[in-house]
């Protein structure tokens, strides 16, 4: 089994799931949410979602098709974007707790349990408007999971990581 992760919330042990989760409602220091980097995909999708719709019911287009059947992609199209939201809402970001550090989708995880990281790599990133982290904690099986995340929750995931994983942790610029 690889060192880093892939887990459904579901499938954690009832602390640590409560520990994600109460971090994800609170918004603590140990959660950073990256929602808004899907909203621009999920109004793009019920953009074009509306759009498909509007030709089916208004017509107007010669098409091969009658102009109804335009409109049923596009209602998959909206529902879907509506599934996404309503699933993933909320639970879009990157969290660590005592023992791991995971990237949150829904309710997938990707991560890495702290005793298992070797060693972590990070680069801050400077552009106009935005700045960011890129945290990548190496593995004992040298598998990497990648983070792009704000400077303040890196250097706090990284003391969480090196005293959780009872052992040094070299740390090093990217």
């Amino acid at each position: 089994m690889a060192d880093v992760e892939r887990r459904t919330l579901a499938s954690l042990e009832a602390g640590e799931r409560a520990e994600i989760e109460r971090a994800m409602r609170d918004s603590s220091d140990t959660y950073v949410a990256d929602n808004q980097d899907i909203v621009v995909v999920w109004l793009v999708m019920i953009a074009a979602g509306l759009g498909l719709i509007g030709v089916g019911l208004v017509g107007g287009l010669p098409l091969p098709v009658p102009h109804q059947l335009i409109a049923l992609p596009g209602i998959a199209l909206v529902a879907w974007a509506a599934y996404l939201w309503l699933s993933t809402h909320g639970k879009r970001g990157v969290v660590f707790t005592q023992h791991a550090t995971w990237l949150v989708r829904g309710e997938s995880l990707t991560g890495v349990r702290h005793v298992k990281v070797s060693q972590i790599k990070q680069r801050s990133i400077q552009r106009p408007g935005r700045s960011f982290t890129v945290l990548a904690l190496h593995a004992d099986d040298s598998t990497v999971l990648t983070l792009y995340v704000q400077q303040r929750w890196a250097a706090a995931a990284v003391a969480a990581i090196q005293a959780g994983a009872g052992k040094h942790v070299h740390l090093s610029s990217l």
